[in-house]
């Protein structure tokens, strides 16, 4: 019968965890949704895209109301990575 030798344990250094613990900590909780990059494309009169503005949304909802917040005389798009999640028109009159 081999008899392995006691290795001493050494108290954790202060700040470092075991690694069950801190890879546990590093992990969202599972209720949080995770943040989604999407672009937002206003439509200049020549239909041509002209600028884009990031959003970052857990949902499609959210970026979608964001985005509505965006038609102010001109078209917009909201887009999700190569997903086209809605697009808003301009009406006369509309621009503030």
């Amino acid at each position: 019968m081999a008899i392995e030798p006691k290795v001493p344990s050494s108290p954790p250094h202060p700040g470092h965890l075991p690694v069950t613990e801190s890879s546990a900590r590093s992990r969202p909780y599972q209720s949080e949704r995770p943040m989604l990059d999407y672009r937002v494309y206003l439509i200049g009169s020549d239909g041509h895209f002209y600028n884009a503005v990031p959003l970052k949304c857990t949902t499609d909802d959210e970026a979608i109301e964001k985005a509505r917040q965006l038609v102010d005389g001109h078209d917009v798009e909201l887009w999700q990575l190569d997903r086209k999640v809605a697009a808003f028109k301009s009406y006369p009159g509309q621009a503030s």
